[in-house]
């Protein structure tokens, strides 16, 4: 029994990384993937942010490890953070509340897809 947070998340080894991508997508060179990981976290990327891109490069047919390359040159493609991602999706509803007061309607929130 370890006397770690229970909701405390770490990102994996670069190693271990490297292996889930590679063997989940075979035809990526695990230099070239390595080297993408490295510029990310060169460019400050939070290590967390790093696994989520490439386990969102994974899943998406056309990814590869360029991509992530790419988004560490240029910080506007950079992954919004969770903080990001929440911040937004509170004014996007509180802008939904003010805009249906002042139209008379509510708005009809929908769970799921």
């Amino acid at each position: 029994m370890t006397d770690a947070d229970p909701g405390e998340i770490h990102a994996p080894p670069v190693h271990v990384l490297l292996d889930v991508a590679c063997c989940m997508r075979p035809c990526w060179d695990r230099d070239e993937l390595e080297r993408a990981i490295i510029a990310a976290t060169n460019a400050t990327w939070h290590p967390l942010d790093v696994t989520a891109e490439v386990w969102r490069l994974i899943h998406d047919p056309d990814g590869e490890p360029a991509d992530l390359r790419n988004a560490a040159r240029r910080p506007v493609l950079r992954p919004a953070t969770g903080a990001e991602v929440a911040a937004r999706g509170k004014a996007a509803v509180l802008a939904a509340i003010e805009e249906a007061r002042h139209s008379g309607e509510m708005p009809v929130l929908r769970e799921g897809p």
